[in-house]
């Protein structure tokens, strides 16, 4: 089923399903009362309810009919009678010359049928009659409407309303406007520049700030409008300003516009020169040859062994492996056997530049200091399945070398990571596994750890 409204009026829809139906009846009731009694709808597939009250939740049933006999019924169709739509708001009415523009908002509620058009009502403010209702002429989708033919100077009151296919809403709120008759005013003057100062001279890395408004009359707009600006400035709201940052010499031409449209121009000048080239750097002592061991750490700031805070790169030489140049430090831990010299450069921001050698000479660990040496594991483990085991091999080797397994089988629910083995025991077993220690110059030794993991 469905509806439409017809002349203002409800009409209830259906199909006729084919077949052999010769007639319809329907029922109804409101909101979840009680149904009426069956009534007779003829053969016709609609009926028009005029009784049906607006705004009200109603329930429809029909059922198909040969001769007395129901051969089909339908489902229950409920749908809320359209009513009339809610009030507008009006937002704003703004004066005009013999008129206003009215704006308002469309009512939060349509009463259930679309908005058709609005109609507007005026009247005097000192409590005269209220005007006939006039369309907007089918303006639904509008907003904002101008009302003529009023008299200037006269204080009014409006109202507006929506209209939708059932009749005419409630009235909005009541918004009083004046219209006025427009006011010319004279265009203001022709902007006038006093003198500016310039030619300016600058140098490079200079501050600048130039306030143009305070040199013209009239609170004009200031715009750019020829020339350029030097680089490194930049103009906004009247205020040419920044710090130069090249040599060069610059002519700029500035516009001043009134309310009016009246402008006037100015020109200002700006010269650039270099600024003296800082002095090249100058490198102090730096306590080289270093000479270190192999594992050492190792952090030189560069930064503190010249003047200027020049940047300082590397370019010359090879660095000591294991050691990494970033910001003017050379750090790390060296790794490898090997004589090296590294020259590093300091440029100024001017360009100058002065170069400084530093050797590294690096040597092997005394063998005597890097064997690892095991002590003694209190091994055989003697286990019961389920036990949880942690051992921590590197407490049981000397020289911090790495731990790895080179042999042997570790026991299930074991694991060996970082030269801890731990974990639970899940299996009743003999195992013996061998670990290897190995340091830095490659020196290594094993050693055995044997395991018996008995049932529970």
């Amino acid at each position: 089923m469905s509806y439409s409204i017809v002349d203002g009026q409800f009409r209830l829809l259906w199909s006729d399903g084919g077949g052999t139906v010769t007639s319809f009846e329907y029922q109804y009731r409101e909101n979840g009362g009680s149904w009426s009694s069956w009534l007779s709808a003829g053969s016709s597939t609609f009926i028009d309810l005029l009784n049906l009250v607006n705004g009200t939740t109603y329930q429809f049933q029909v059922h198909a009919m040969n001769g007395t006999l129901v051969i089909a019924i339908s489902d229950t169709f409920e749908v809320r009678v359209p009513t009339v739509p809610d009030a507008p708001t009006i937002t704003r009415v703004d004066s005009g010359d013999g008129q206003v523009n009215i704006n308002w908002t469309a009512p939060s509620n349509n009463g259930g049928s679309d908005i058709t058009d609005y109609e507007y009502q005026y009247r005097e403010s000192n409590g005269g009659n209220w005007e006939t209702w006039t369309s907007f002429g089918g303006s639904f989708t509008h907003t904002s409407e101008d009302i003529a033919g009023l008299t200037n100077g006269t204080a009014y009151e409006f109202q507006v309303r929506a209209v939708n296919a059932i009749g005419e809403g409630a009235e909005s709120n009541t918004f009083s406007a004046t219209p006025v008759q427009p006011i010319i005013i004279s265009p203001p003057p022709q902007p006038f520049w006093s003198d500016i100062p310039d030619p300016y001279t600058l140098t490079v890395g200079d501050s600048f700030s130039l306030d143009l408004n305070s040199y013209v009359t009239g609170r004009p707009t200031i715009t750019r409008n020829g020339g350029k600006q030097p680089a490194g400035l930049s103009f906004s709201n009247g205020v040419l300003s920044g710090t130069v940052s090249s040599v060069e010499s610059r002519g700029i031409r500035f516009l001043a516009t009134n309310l009016g449209g009246s402008e006037n121009s100015e020109w200002i000048e700006i010269s650039v020169s270099a600024d003296p080239p800082p002095p090249a750097p100058v490198w102090s002592d730096i306590p080289d040859p270093y000479t270190l061991t192999v594992g050492d750490s190792f952090s030189l700031d560069l930064n503190s062994y010249v003047t200027g805070s020049p940047t300082i790169t590397r370019n010359g030489g090879k660095q000591p492996a294991g050691l990494s140049f970033s910001n003017g430090v050379l750090s790390g831990t060296v790794s490898s056997v090997e004589s090296r010299g590294i020259r590093i450069l300091a440029t100024n921001l001017g360009g100058s530049e002065n170069s400084e050698w530093i050797e590294f000479n690096i040597v092997a660990v005394p063998l005597t200091m890097i064997v690892p040496i095991w002590s003694d594991i209190p091994d055989p483990y003697t286990l019961t399945v389920g036990d949880s085991f942690s051992l921590d091999l590197n407490s049981y080797v000397t020289g911090i070398p790495i731990i790895t397994k080179t042999g042997g089988l570790i026991p299930a629910g074991l694991s060996f990571s970082n030269g801890i083995l731990s974990g639970t025991v899940t299996t009743a077993e003999t195992r013996g596994i061998r670990f290897t220690a190995t340091n830095a110059a490659g020196v290594t030794l094993s050693e055995w750890v044997n395991f018996t993991i008995q049932s529970d």
